[in-house]
């Protein structure tokens, strides 16, 4: 369904619809194959930072922290939860940043980072 949900989007120009479904698209890619999700994951970051949908952005951007730290660098997927996390709060955001504090602590336990789209 995401696949079709992608494909309409970007066919018919809805760039929003196209960036959250490559976001979704990684996250259900990332528990089996990793290779195949970070393309997604690049893919929804570009999109949704060049039409301005900060909140999905973010969320977008914890998913590649948590790809991030599955190959194993873990600076790089702390970078990216320090700038989901600035994102969050220059929003307002309510729930986001109590994730991003669980991910940083899960990263200083050496636990798997969580997918946000799978629940906590």
């Amino acid at each position: 369904m995401i696949e079709d949900v992608l494909r309409t989007s970007r066919s018919t120009g809805y760039p929003y619809l196209e960036g959250v479904s490559h976001w979704l698209m990684a996250e259900y890619c990332a528990p089996e194959d990793l290779a195949s999700a970070e393309p997604h994951a690049e893919s929804a970051v570009e999109i949704l930072q060049r039409i301005g949908a900060r909140n999905d952005l973010a969320r977008a951007i914890l998913t590649r922290a948590a790809l991030r730290q599955a190959v194993g660098d873990v600076t790089a997927a702390r970078d990216l939860l320090d700038r989901a996390d600035l994102i969050f709060r220059e929003l307002g955001t309510l729930d986001e940043p109590a994730r991003v504090r669980a991910a940083f602590a899960a990263l200083d336990r050496g636990s798997t980072l969580p997918l946000l789209a799978r629940g906590p």
